[in-house]
């Protein structure tokens, strides 16, 4: 499980980039949670990946994707001790997590297990 804080630089065209990372955490099948902050970042996101790779993948072309607005960006691996019951965040395969990235990040390198 992985966990990410987000800190936006303010843009001109911030307001299409908000729309689009929201609706990207929307509809991200591995983002367990995802929420907008006040205070010293602007995004923080749970997202569950079956493995460090596809952890990574999505890291990078997340950063890659939203870059031009990430101010700073941290992720964190983290040790479940609890398990939260509303999670519905690893009820996706692994072919499905590639489906879902090759449709949102077309312009990028492509994704391969």
């Amino acid at each position: 499980m992985w966990s990410c804080s987000i800190k936006t630089y303010l843009r001109t065209h911030l307001c299409f980039s908000i729309l689009y990372i929201t609706y990207y955490l929307q509809k991200a099948p591995f983002a367990a949670f995802a929420a907008r902050t006040r205070g010293e970042y602007d995004w923080v996101n749970i997202k569950i990946f079956p493995n460090t790779k596809i952890a990574n993948q999505e890291s990078d072309t997340y950063r890659t994707a939203f870059g031009d607005i990430i101010e700073k960006y941290e992720a964190f691996d983290l040790t479940v001790v609890r398990h939260p019951t509303f999670i519905q965040a690893m009820n996706y395969s692994i072919k499905e997590f590639y489906e879902f990235c090759e449709k949102w990040f077309r312009k990028f390198p492509s994704f391969s297990e």
